[in-house]
């Protein structure tokens, strides 16, 4: 190969490698996002359950 064309391709796979970062920072910071609300909603429903657990409680102890 000539060395423009060896440049050329050179200069493709760097935009393609700059690509391929930002989309790998786009992923990860979706996957953070992600995760955050996943552990907001996983608290909310433990709080639910707990409350749930304590009507039930008081409900039997009516009974």
């Amino acid at each position: 190969m000539e060395i423009t064309s060896l440049k050329e391709v050179l200069k493709h796979l760097e935009e393609e490698k700059n690509s391929l970062q930002n989309q790998l920072k786009d992923y990860e910071l979706r996957l953070e996002q992600e995760a955050k609300a996943y552990h907001k909603a996983n608290g909310e429903r433990r709080m639910y359950l707990s409350e749930i657990l304590q009507v039930r409680r008081m409900c039997d102890n009516n009974f």
